[in-house]
């Protein structure tokens, strides 16, 4: 189990480093973002390589209120080797990230024996 961040503040894009052992991956991911719009929904793309791979996400009714998102993401077929990692902003219609957002991303990796 890797953490690769650990209530990281924003804003978002947020980049690191991955090594993986070719196995199955389970990312854990939370954060959070407010937007100046209205009935929208916010959150954060899992970028691995440049490839989204998974999202996590919420809908929103009011604008200027930071509000939370989590989701696990299972990711197989990822190589052994370095990876680059982002969470980058689900949309940039109305979606802000600041200091005051905090983002927490775990990877666990299972490899086959």
């Amino acid at each position: 189990m890797s953490q690769l961040f650990n209530a990281q503040p924003g804003p978002l894009a947020l980049s690191t480093t991955y090594t993986s052992q070719g196995g199955a991956l389970m990312f854990f991911v939370s954060g959070s973002a407010w937007s100046t719009v209205n009935y929208i929904q916010v959150g954060t793309n899992l970028v691995i390589d440049g490839k989204n791979v998974g999202t996590a996400k919420t809908s929103i009714n009011e604008a200027y209120s930071h509000k939370t998102f989590s989701n696990t993401i299972v990711v197989n077929g990822l190589p052994a080797g370095s990876h680059q990692v982002q969470l980058t902003p689900l949309t940039s219609y109305g979606e802000q990230t600041d200091s005051n957002d905090f983002y927490t991303l775990t990877a666990l990796e299972v490899v086959p024996a």
